[in-house]
């Protein structure tokens, strides 16, 4: 387990090196296939070496009982992006930038920092592993499965090592009990089977746990292995800082106190070795290696204060009540029970009873004497995590997705609490009840009807596998088979106003026609060049702003405008404007009555089911479909 955690941090780090090199795309494939033939390799000789390695791996009962769980993560990881989940909106992030940022990468043929999606300035170690897939697969629709399955199978190999943390506290059973805990947590199951990078930092962490309970000899080992996974885990995404960098450097120094400080100072310039990449290629977009964020420190680079104050506020922590731990309550213990806290919000049992169980577990372990350090360094490691939840995010219920280790690994203390004689039925019904619930969720939250900008389709009835093998679907190209089979007007006419906005950007509207996104930030599945679509993120500024920026009072002179730039159509996504409007993240310039006035300049041309409206700056026909 160790070695995989380890390898697949050597992995990442070097797809994010390979994808920033100035080398060109063809010498990126043969980086590709060379990194994956050397795993291979690797594996082959990891296994020849320890051929007891395998017959040890002996069926459990306990680990039978996660089939269920596993079978949940690997069904929904084959589903096309824009589907699954409601509790995630379709995936918006996998379609805005997680697979949005290595296609366009693709196209640009290197890992770059973005003006108009911020998200390509963070370190994107999981996105250029996507990149990495992209480039296997020959190209991004036909990476995107892979891209989901990486992430289940990474998934599995959390679960792994969670269970050798719960080996070294309730022993074989312990172990299957751990794995079972941690994929029985349907926001494991979520997180695992979308594009996202929440998933590896879980991985990094057990990993990081196993190390320092039996560190190396040589404290620079040590600090070498955690810096390997420090620099890897906030690579990854940037809140492993908090949620693994300083739980285990707390660990780390109650056990070893002033000794911690030399194997800490290796890990800290290892760490910053990794993510050089990231660094370099910051500071020479923007200026600021560490963009967008210690922008007092080293500049904006190309963002005005304006856009600085709402990223800021947009990622602040929020003000509930007692300073947030009555959000802990709701996003946290009763996560998805009684009724939702906001209307309309998806609310799911994403947590299960895994906080409950997992805090009785320390509680258990801090009871036996033998197990009581064990006890105390997952309760550290638990309430550093709590406390940058509370005090450094916008306390949302995923972003707790790494406390499922500390967790997981305490309830497998739970089985020494059994006789031993029933212990192995006992663990097997626990974890049974516990890997039924993803299965649950999967039907009750699983399909985002309207969740995403593309829409997958307007059919009724929400069928939580119907996008397994549905590219076509999602790219509008069923809509185009199923036009020219129409045998009538009203046949073609009704397929028409089901037809959703990739059918229009990817098949009907001219090669050549430039179109302007507004609102609509999760471009994934429309297949047009850069030079022919233009989106932002909520927090980049596009040509409209721009506009609006110099004649904010009339708006009725925008389209003109647009129109000198070449731009042909808007596609704006009215919904998801007043979302960002209502939570001020919106450009204050582009209040809703000046669009709406801009609006009434062009030319409406189709309105969709989910939303999104599509105008022409100026008449323009639509072709008819072409074979």
């Amino acid at each position: 387990a160790l070695s995989g955690a380890l390898g697949t941090a050597a992995a990442l780090i070097n797809d994010s090196l390979i994808g920033t090199l100035p080398i060109p795309l063809v010498a990126r494939g043969l980086g590709a296939w060379a990194v994956t033939i050397a795993g291979l390799v690797l594996l082959v000789v990891h296994v020849r070496a320890r051929p007891t390695l395998l017959p040890r791996l002996r069926p459990s009962p306990v680990i039978a009982a996660t089939g269920l769980a596993i079978g949940i993560l690997f069904l929904a990881a084959v589903s096309e992006p824009g589907w699954l989940w409601r509790s995630e909106f379709g995936g918006y992030d996998a379609l805005s930038y997680h697979l949005q940022l290595p296609k366009e990468w693709l196209a640009a043929g290197g890992i770059s920092t973005l003006e108009h999606n911020v998200y390509s300035a963070f370190p994107s170690f999981v996105e250029a592993a996507f990149l990495h897939l992209f480039l296997l697969a020959g190209g991004p629709e036909r990476g995107a499965i892979a891209a989901q399955c990486l992430a289940a199978f990474l998934t599995i190999l959390s679960a792994l090592t969670v269970g050798c943390l719960g080996h070294r506290l309730g022993g074989r059973v312990g172990a299957a009990l751990a794995a079972a805990f941690y994929l029985g947590t349907p926001w494991i199951i979520v997180v695992g089977s979308l594009a996202y990078n929440d998933g590896v930092v879980p991985l990094f962490l057990a990993a990081g746990v196993l190390v320092v309970m039996k560190p190396p000899r040589k404290s620079w080992q040590l600090g070498a292995v955690m810096g390997l996974l420090f620099g890897a885990a906030c690579g990854s995404k940037l809140t492993a800082s908090g949620f693994l960098v300083a739980p285990l450097i707390a660990v780390v120094a109650y056990q070893m106190r002033w000794r911690a400080i030399a194997p800490l100072l290796c890990a800290l310039v290892v760490a910053t070795i990794t993510l050089a990449p990231w660094l370099i290629r910051n500071s020479l977009a923007t200026g600021n290696p560490t963009f967008p964020f210690l922008t007092g420190l080293f500049g904006s680079g190309h963002w005005t204060a304006e856009q600085v104050a709402t990223f800021a506020a947009g990622h602040r922590a929020g003000d509930g009540d007692g300073f947030g731990l009555g959000r802990l309550w709701t996003q946290w213990f009763v996560f998805g029970f009684g009724a939702a806290p906001v209307r309309d919000e998806p609310w799911a049992p994403q947590w299960s009873l895994l906080p409950w169980i997992g805090i009785a577990g320390i509680a258990f372990l801090a009871l036996d004497r033998r197990r009581r350090g064990w006890a105390i360094t997952l309760a550290i490691l638990l309430f550093v995590q709590l406390a940058f939840w509370l005090v450094a995010t916008h306390l949302q219920s995923r972003f707790l997705v790494p406390t499922a280790v500390p967790l997981a690994a305490a309830a497998a203390g739970l089985a020494r609490a059994v006789r031993r004689d029933v212990r192995v039925t006992v663990a097997t019904i626990a974890a049974m009840a516990a890997c039924i619930l993803p299965a649950m969720v999967f039907r009750s939250d699983g399909p985002a009807i309207g969740g995403s900008d593309a829409g997958a389709t307007s059919a009724s009835v929400a069928m939580p596998s119907l996008a397994i093998g549905a590219a076509a679907t999602f790219s509008g190209e069923s809509t185009r088979l199923a036009l020219l089979s129409a045998q009538s007007d009203r046949e073609r006419a009704e397929i028409m106003a089901t037809a959703m906005p990739p059918f229009y950007l990817n098949v009907l509207l001219p090669k050549d026609a430039k179109v302007l996104l507004l609102g609509d930030a999760s471009p994934f599945w429309y297949r047009r060049s850069r030079e022919t679509m233009t989106y932002a993120t909520v927090w980049d500024r596009g040509p409209l702003s721009a506009i609006a920026a110099r004649n904010p009072d009339h708006p009725e002179h925008w389209a003109g405008e647009l129109d000198a730039l070449g731009y042909r159509y808007v596609l704006v996504n009215e919904a998801m404007l007043r979302n960002w409007s209502a939570k001020g993240w919106l450009d204050p310039n582009l209040t809703p009555d000046r669009l709406g006035r801009f609006l009434t300049t062009t030319n409406g041309v189709q309105r969709f089911a989910n939303g999104s409206l599509l105008v022409a700056i100026a008449p323009t026909g639509l072709p008819a479909p072409s074979k």
